[in-house]
């Protein structure tokens, strides 16, 4: 017991020093990166939609319809919108238009061309793919005391899929210098990234020094989540084309199935049951979310499906475990089903921040105080209490804690046991140190000896070596056994 606390302390010494080691880092990057993103003056949240170019850019548009900006058809051609900002905008101070999303366009102000996210097209060959996120400068000179407007000739060809929205963002901001998002937007996820690769560690090193390997499919399912984590900052590292959207989407689904299978699979191996049910439950639970994803037509909603059905699962299975056998499995069924309700209930929050900010909590509070929930605490084998020994004819129990030592007597052994008492066993040495305890070592090649009737190790000229026993007799050790002994002793 003295030595698990031990071990524990170290651990959670390493898991804080591994946690200040990022949060430096991160507040490096964070003090010498982007600003953060300033406030937006408006944003666009229903616009005038039209699939044909208008005749004169400064004109009514009469055969416009009026649409939710997330609520725009997924086209197979290009089409034309116009924002209107509901409030005036400022002029003492620069400007800018901020879009994002899957689209290329052209962006005027006031009828004016002021800049490009790629070249918009009526066909794939026509359209060259734009960045993901685009930020336009507003000449001064165009913005007027009132009725300003935004057109774009946009279109969306190379998304690869059908994204849920092509708009992501249509507002207007205090011009800055960088359009991609600004690391610090993502400083939440960042900082839960530390605590989770520092959760990592930790059920590392506890499930390696608890022997417990099932307590790999724990740590596959954090760094799942620590992959889509970094598969969401990217995109305040690169603003890359829109047609590589959706690659890091599916990574990020992929991080998102990793962190529900693999901690579907660490519950259900942690608290078994036979082996039909366990293949029954975790396949039927893959399967289920198989066809989450395939009915869904975001990745948003492809990922929030995983998770709710995978964590979902883990969450039912731990419920089911703690009625049925171990009530230590509760500890972690209702934050599970908290997860996967989350899920449905506000995905784009849990995406954002929400899963990794309540894994870590999860997961942080079970590996810090109730670390024995996840990653068991060995079970010690019962210790034996007889030898049985093979004689001519008829097999004798001898009391393991009478045996002082064995000596190698050819093919058989001889057993020394207190008074004196010598019983002769048929098989090798070696074979019968493999049915005593750990307490029995061997010295010698052809002396073992029990290390509670130790006294002392002595040493000789000529790097000779022998142990005296508590009963007087003196037995020789190999110079090889010499270090082994010594740390046993």
């Amino acid at each position: 017991m003295a030595d698990e606390l031990l071990i524990a302390k170290n651990l959670f010494v390493r898991f804080v020093e591994a946690c200040v080691v990022l949060l430096v880092a991160i507040a490096f990057l964070a003090l010498t990166g982007q600003s953060v993103t300033p406030r937006v003056i408006d944003s666009a949240v229903a616009v005038e939609y039209r699939t044909t170019a208008p005749l004169d850019l400064q004109s009514a548009w009469g055969e416009a319809e009026t649409l939710g900006l997330v609520d725009l058809p997924h086209l197979q051609t290009d089409a034309w919108l116009r924002w209107s900002p509901a409030r005036g905008l400022p002029r003492d101070r620069p400007l800018a238009v901020q879009m994002g999303g899957p689209f290329s366009a052209d962006v005027y102000f006031n009828g004016v061309l002021i800049g490009s996210k790629g070249v918009p097209g009526p066909t794939p060959d026509h359209e060259q793919a734009g960045e993901i996120d685009g930020l336009f400068a507003i000449p001064s000179g165009l913005i007027g005391e009132e009725g300003n407007w935004v057109m774009l000739h946009y279109s969306s060809h190379h998304a690869g899929y059908q994204p849920a929205i092509v708009f992501q963002t249509l507002s207007i901001l205090p011009y800055r210098d960088d359009a991609r998002r600004p690391l610090r937007y993502y400083a939440p996820i960042i900082l839960v990234a530390g605590a989770l690769a520092g959760l990592i560690l930790l059920a590392a090193h506890l499930s390696r020094a608890r022997k417990f390997p099932v307590g790999q499919w724990l740590i596959i399912a954090l760094t799942g989540l620590l992959i889509a984590g970094g598969a969401e900052i990217s995109r305040a590292l690169i603003n890359y084309p829109y047609d590589w959207h959706q690659p890091r989407q599916a990574i990020q689904l992929t991080g998102f199935f990793v962190f529900g299978a693999g901690l579907l699979r660490h519950g259900l191996l942690r608290w078994s049951a036979s082996v039909k049910v366990l293949h029954l439950v975790f396949w039927g639970a893959i399967l289920l979310a198989a066809i989450g994803v395939s009915a869904s037509s975001g990745y948003d909603a492809r990922s929030s499906n995983t998770i709710g059905i995978l964590v979902g699962a883990a969450g039912l299975w731990s419920v089911w475990t703690g009625v049925r056998t171990d009530r230590l499995a509760v500890l972690l069924a209702l934050p599970l089903v908290a997860i996967a309700v989350y899920s449905q209930i506000s995905p784009g929050d849990l995406l954002d921040r929400g899963a990794y900010l309540l894994a870590s909590i999860l997961f942080g509070h079970a590996l810090l105080r109730h670390d024995f929930v996840l990653v068991p605490l060995p079970v010690e084998a019962a210790k034996p209490k007889t030898l049985a020994v093979t004689e001519t004819g008829r097999t004798r129990f001898l009391p393991i804690d009478a045996i002082l030592f064995l000596k190698a007597a050819g093919n058989y052994t001889e057993i020394h046991s207190v008074n004196d008492a010598v019983t002769l066993d048929g098989r090798g040495l070696s074979q019968v140190l493999n049915h005593l305890p750990e307490t029995f070592q061997r010295v010698h090649r052809s002396w073992a000896v029990n290390l509670d009737a130790v006294e002392a190790l002595h040493s000789h000229e000529g790097s000779r070596y022998e142990v005296s026993l508590t009963v007087g007799r003196q037995i020789p050790v190999g110079r090889k056994h010499v270090r082994t002994l010594r740390a046993r002793l």
